[in-house]
This record gives C-alpha cells, sequence and structure tokens, in this order.
C-alpha cells in the first residue's frame, strides 16, 4: 500500500465531518445505554416491592 493512499485514509478516517458522526452516534447509544439502564432499575424496583408485599406479613 502506497504511502499517499495510506495518508489519504488516514485523514478521511479523521475528517470532522466523519468525527462528528462517529461522536452522536457515541452519544446517542450512551443515552440509550442510560436509558435502559435506569428501565431494568426500575422494572426490578418494582419486582422487589411486588415480592415484598406478596409475601404474607405474620
Amino acid at each position: 500500500m502506497p504511502v499517499s493512499q495510506l495518508q489519504t485514509e488516514e485523514i478521511k478516517w479523521i475528517s470532522p465531518k466523519n468525527r462528528f458522526e462517529l461522536y452522536t452516534v457515541w452519544e446517542g447509544a450512551k443515552y440509550y445505554f442510560y436509558f435502559f439502564f435506569c428501565l431494568i432499575r426500575l422494572a426490578a424496583l418494582l419486582i422487589l416491592f411486588a415480592y415484598d408485599y406478596s409475601i404474607p406479613q405474620e
């Protein structure tokens, strides 16, 4: 692989538009992951509360 081609590939990879797209995709994934995590935590809490109340109190 010629050096010039390698350099252009590198420049294309580090171009601002490409970097911005990567960044936005990563940000979106982070927010989705956070939302998913909160959802799982809420579900776990609900299940725990339901289980706690389903046990007959002495």
